[in-house]
């Protein structure tokens, strides 16, 4: 590991400081007013802004290699009594999986909130073998992320099989093998409605329904990308978000030569 890592890491200014601000001309000491405002509680004026790509990228070289040396390395060159230095060590188990164990034979490691969870079910690319200690990527996690991509794709091939697009706001759609011309609306925004009760003021956002009579059944903005019962919102069913069908009629014979379609 490069000597210099920690100022590759934490090469980026920390965002938030109200003098530092691009743009900004520097103040001068006796510009300064006698005296300064506290900041709010919990108002954080400035954050850490790292920049954490070289270290996956050294995690990721490191793979084979047992866990223990390679920690040890980053340690070597990351004070941990360092305040912004420990917090990049802390980021180190954001990409490995350190905790795991032996299930069933089969490795299983700590995610979090989420408990024990297998390799295909955990975040993290790498994880530390518990039968060697290797630093190991995590292949699973990778099979389960293309065999979900590839039922989305399929499962999207076969909604775009059923729908063509004829217009901005027009498109046919086939339904229980019959094709129907549908024209789309853009769904009404959230209202803020503010109302009196006892204890004082209410504001509350209120998502305006629309009848879909392609969906048959009422949509608003609240629930665009899945309905309910994992119904298809209408990124699915009509490729865009915050759209609805405004209405739809039956083709007809002639309009079914017209664009080539069979009933």
């Amino acid at each position: 590991m490069r000597s210099d890592m920690f100022k590759v890491l934490v090469e980026r200014p920390r965002p938030g400081a109200g003098w530092d601000r691009p743009g900004r001309a520097a103040r001068s000491l006796e510009d300064l007013p006698p005296r300064l405002k506290m900041p709010a509680a919990g108002r954080r004026t400035k954050w850490l802004n790292e920049n954490l790509r070289p270290l996956q990228r050294y995690l990721a070289k490191q793979v084979g290699r047992p866990w223990d040396k390679v920690y040890s390395e980053i340690c070597a060159n990351i004070d941990g009594r360092s305040t912004v230095q420990q917090h990049i060590l802390l980021h180190v188990e954001d990409f490995v999986a350190v905790q795991a164990r032996i299930v069933d034979e089969a490795v299983e490691v700590w995610d979090g909130w989420r408990g024990w969870v297998t390799l295909g079910q955990a975040h993290y690319e790498l994880y530390v073998d518990p039968r060697s200690g290797l630093l190991r990527s995590n292949r699973a996690r990778l099979e389960v992320r293309r065999a979900r991509a590839s039922r989305e794709a399929r499962g999207q091939a076969a909604v775009d099989e059923r729908r063509r697009d004829i217009g901005p706001m027009e498109q046919l759609h086939c339904v229980d093998g019959l094709w129907y011309h549908v024209t789309l609306a853009v769904l009404p925004e959230p209202q803020l409605r503010v109302s009196t009760t006892q204890e004082g003021p209410s504001r509350a956002l209120v998502y305006p329904a629309c009848w879909d009579p392609l969906r048959g059944r009422h949509v608003s903005r609240r629930h665009d990308r899945e309905g309910p019962g994992g119904a298809p919102g209408s990124l699915k069913l009509y490729g865009r978000e915050g759209v609805y069908a405004l209405r739809k009629r039956q083709l007809g014979r002639r309009e079914l030569r017209q664009y080539g379609l069979r009933a």
